[in-house]
């Protein structure tokens, strides 16, 4: 594992996110420019106060998957405004996303960082090339 920068995202307004009508594998072709896995905490990380928590391999059936939602409508999930840790990640710099999340989640522990809400994977398209997110948001912020 490497020594992952965590970095801070004040998010203005809550994106919006539909579900897929059939949810595709985090790192397929999915089809979209941004898309949001939500995790349950006690389904993907298993915590050790020694060691420091692990991401379940593979990684679980997700509480939410979808797109972001363009016009009006209730979405099926919304990531709120508000403080959230995130780290970001192209596809070659892990072996897989578990590694990934993996890494977010042992640095968001190691720092000490409070927080809570689903464990978040997103999938975005920047510079034509797909980056993955692994977002948290903060407590009291």
């Amino acid at each position: 594992m490497s020594d992952p920068t965590i970095m801070r995202l004040h998010l203005g307004a809550a994106l919006r996110y539909e579900p897929f009508d059939a949810a595709p594998l985090p790192d397929s072709d999915i089809g979209h420019d941004d898309a949001l896995w939500a995790f349950a905490p006690e389904s993907l990380v298993r915590e050790s106060a020694d060691a420091g928590p692990t991401i379940a391999r593979p990684l679980p059936a997700p509480s939410f998957a979808g797109f972001l939602a363009r016009g009006g409508g209730a979405p099926a999930f919304r990531l709120e405004a508000g403080d959230y840790l995130f780290h970001q990640w192209r596809a070659s710099a892990y072996a897989n996303l578990e590694d990934g999340l993996e890494d977010f989640a042992r640095q968001v522990w190691w720092e000490g960082e409070r927080t809570e809400g689903p464990w978040l994977l997103r999938v975005v398209r920047e510079d034509g090339k797909t980056a993955f997110q692994g977002l948290r948001r903060l407590i009291g912020r």
